[in-house]
């Protein structure tokens, strides 16, 4: 192969990795909105989500307590209680690519540092 075929085909391998690079790491101090979901034992945020019903990918979420006050669930209700689904605006760390929460099956996880609004969606078709 002459050099001037193989410094086109060099140049764009080497932005695809650049670019899979920037894709792949994580990121702090984010924010986002999406659909955050609490469903038996899974805790899941839907980024860019805005209402159910809920598709896409999901993160695993890691909440923290202002992020737990937010979603408490009031009432007496234990079915409501372990599902539901909440509208959210929060700032956190967006891990690097891997295998996260509950077997793993999340190719992201996101910590929460800040909550700027939860809104229960009720009724949510498929949680509740």
């Amino acid at each position: 192969m002459s050099a001037s075929r193989f410094a086109p085909i060099f140049a764009i391998s080497l932005l695809g990795l650049i670019a899979f690079t920037l894709f792949a790491r994580g990121k702090d101090n984010q924010t986002l909105d999406g659909v955050y979901v609490r469903f038996d034992s899974l805790s899941e945020f839907y980024p860019g989500i805005e209402n159910c019903p809920i598709s896409g990918s999901a993160y695993w979420l890691v909440s923290n307590s202002e992020f737990d006050g937010y979603v408490r669930v009031r009432g007496s209700d234990l079915q409501h209680f372990f599902r539901s689904a909440w509208r959210v605006r929060i700032t956190g760390n967006i891990s690097r690519i891997g295998s996260y929460g509950f077997r793993g099956r999340y190719w992201r996880e996101i910590q929460v540092s800040h909550v700027f609004h939860a809104k229960e969606i009720v009724p949510c078709p498929g949680i509740q």
